[in-house]
């Protein structure tokens, strides 16, 4: 599409929809107007046509004068409001109400969309409003119709997606129009007290959100709601899903928290302001979380931190760009102003929280990984089932945050771990009735070592989910047979893309799909390829990772099974041996089928004649001391002859606080 952009903006005429057009303009889109009324059309800096949008004769004749040009963007901002208690409201204001927002929404999506669909790219912004998630009495009819707009929305986004088309919807506050002229100051004011961000919504700010929809950079987002001035509370919204409030969703180790408790006595944030990027350093206790809830509705960036990574602190919070850092409620400030990153300044012009996770840090130094808060918490919103479950992953890492709102959101409890030893955790599972364990497959080998209970001891546990790094498959055979009625599941996610929906094929078995709402993926070479519309907004201490279509090369190397895939090991730590390659994975899964050896770690060396060769560090389990001469009997036994490790050492694996080898 050449030249510049074309974009139709309906209720272009005045208010919200004329200051669009006009900023449009300036950003240098070529604009068309629909406005209702003669009085309206007619602007000097582009042209107006009249138009009715809830007639679907007059809405088709005013497209087709459109059919010489590409369409690049509709905004679809024409809207009517009424104040009125619905027994009061009459059937005609209804029926305008439904008319002109929804239907006017509908049909010209529907023309627009023809257009585009030519192309194959364009995008669509329709409007709904903070009165949809805030209920607000008085405006019933309002709401339905907004509420349709929404529900609309997401359904045509999925039409749309095979056709390169996104559509999103734009949610504002009150914003100062003719639309709210009649609405008392008073309820106003206490509809603005409501939001995440509590203060005046201007035209600019819905402007900064729409501009941020219309971009080509936005292809990743589609069938979202966008809330300028946030929305409802992120503590309003888990309460409106709750059955009972005040009971705890946190317990165990001494903890209890409820979402009343949260409400009624929310944690003192001192001066921290929207954009803010505060570092939270704590663990899944009833202040960190209550915390972490809080420092979400103030609109801030945080950076989850466990006291386990204080040696990389210092590093972390300059890599992502901290100003404040709140630790067992005190808050201290680094610096007066907020870093002027590209991405930190384009997550404060969308007024959204944000998340900074760190990568393990396991090929160089860790990276700095931003998210939009507003997009990770999107996948919680359809229901899933709810579980007492042990959130044995750690504060500062997706997995664990994933577990926490999965399970909030859903209405189940969250239990913390009074340990993260095999016996801790089995009292714990004991103690709380725990259903579900996510661990890590380092975890699962060391609880297997440590002697996991009899099934009859244990019997609430219902699911043992695994994932951020590789299983071996005698550890998960081991571990379903010794708990048959368990079942096991892999995850797969990573930071930048977040925790993906996975199917695995058998529970003692390693193959599995990865797929779900907005994720697309493809093998390269035997390498496998990821492309998300929730993935990160991008490192802030190092370049993008993803291609010019926005798929992510995962370094994951799959065997593939039909449909089905299984992960053999990372195209970043093949070891080449005189020309042949050496997967870590199948050097270590041989290791750990020897009596005795709890970890493995294989790796590659510089060798004079065949460039690399293989050395092997075990870890034995504890009291136990293998024979090193019946150990390099074994692995000569499994492995091809360039495979065998020249050296072996038994000694201390590395483990790090995630609970997985590094």
């Amino acid at each position: 599409m050449s030249g510049p952009k074309h974009v139709l903006i309906t209720g272009a005429g005045r208010g919200l929809g004329r200051h669009i057009a006009l900023r449009a303009l300036e950003a240098g889109y070529e604009v068309t107007g629909l406005a209702r009324t003669q009085g309206e059309v007619g602007h000097d800096d582009y042209p107006m046509i009249l138009c009715d949008v809830s007639d679907a004769a007059a809405v088709a004749a005013a497209f087709r004068t459109l059919r010489g040009r590409p369409l690049w963007g509709l905004i679809a901002a024409a809207g009517a409001a009424s104040m009125n208690l619905h027994l009061t409201t009459p059937p005609e204001t209804m029926r305008r109400l439904l008319s002109v927002n929804l239907l006017g929404t509908m049909l010209c999506a529907a023309e627009a969309g023809r257009l585009m669909a030519r192309h194959r790219q364009g995008r669509i912004i329709t409007f709904s409003s903070i009165a949809v998630a805030l209920g607000l009495a008085g405006e019933a009819s309002y709401v339905a119709a907004k509420s349709g707009i929404e529900g609309f929305s997401r359904a045509f986004a999925r039409e749309m997606a095979p056709l390169g088309i996104t559509v999103n919807v734009v949610a504002p506050g009150p914003v100062k129009t003719a639309l709210i002229r009649g609405v008392p100051e008073t309820k106003i004011a206490a509809l603005r007290a409501r939001q995440v961000l509590p203060g005046e919504m201007t035209a600019e700010d819905v402007w900064h959100s729409v501009s941020w929809l219309l971009d080509e950079r936005s292809a990743a987002l589609s069938g979202e709601v966008l809330h300028v001035g946030g929305g409802m509370s992120l503590i309003e919204d888990l309460m409106r899903r709750s059955r009972d409030v005040e009971r705890p969703f946190l317990k165990g180790d001494g903890q209890s928290l409820s979402l009343a408790a949260v409400a009624a006595e929310p944690p003192d944030c001192g001066d921290v302001a929207p954009g803010d990027v505060v570092a939270l350093i704590g663990d899944f206790d009833a202040r960190s979380i209550a915390s972490l809830l809080a420092l979400v509705d103030r609109g801030a960036v945080i950076m989850p931190l466990s006291e386990a990574s204080a040696a990389q602190h210092d590093y972390f919070l300059k890599a992502g760009r901290a100003n404040l850092v709140l630790r067992n409620g005190r808050l201290e400030r680094l610096s007066s102003q907020p870093s002027d990153h590209p991405l930190l300044q384009a997550l404060r012009q969308r007024g959204h929280a944000g998340l900074i996770l760190f990568s393990s840090g396991s090929t160089g130094l860790p990276k700095a990984i931003l998210h939009d808060f507003s997009t990770f918490l999107a996948r919680f919103a359809v229901p899933r089932p709810a579980w007492v479950t042990l959130n044995f992953l750690l504060f500062d890492h997706i997995g664990g945050l994933n577990t926490l709102f999965h399970t909030m959101y859903n209405d189940g409890t969250v239990i913390r771990p009074s340990g993260r030893t095999p016996e801790a955790v089995t009292q714990d599972i004991r103690n709380h009735a725990v259903e579900l364990l996510p661990a890590t497959p380092t975890f699962l080998r060391l609880w297997l070592l440590a002697g996991l209970p009899a099934p009859e001891e244990m019997p609430s546990l219902k699911l043992i989910t695994y994932g951020t790094e590789r299983m071996d498959q005698h550890t998960l055979s081991l571990l379903a047979a010794a708990l048959p009625h368990v079942d096991i599941r892999q995850t797969y996610g990573m930071s930048e893309l977040g925790i993906l929906r996975v199917r695995t094929r058998e529970r003692d078995g390693l193959w599995i799909q990865v797929g779900g709402e907005g994720v697309e993926s493809r093998m390269e070479n035997g390498e496998l390829y990821l492309r998300s519309s929730r993935r990160m907004e991008g490192y802030l201490n190092a370049p993008s990772p993803f291609d010019a279509d926005g798929w992510y090369p995962t370094k994951d190397l799959v065997e593939c099974d039909g449909e089905w895939f299984r992960i053999v090991g990372r195209r970043d730590a093949v070891i080449n041996v005189g020309g042949l390659k050496v997967l870590p994975a199948e050097v270590e899964h041989a290791a750990l089928m020897f009596p005795g050896v709890a970890l493995a770690k294989a790796y590659g060396r510089e060798n004079p004649v065949t460039g690399m060769h293989v050395e092997l560090i075990c870890e034995p389990a504890e009291g136990k001391n293998p024979d090193l001469a019946a150990f390099s009997r074994h692995l000569r036994s499994l492995l091809p002859p360039h495979a065998v490790p020249r050296r072996i050492r038994m000694g201390r694996v590395p483990v790090g606080h995630r609970c997985k080898q590094l």
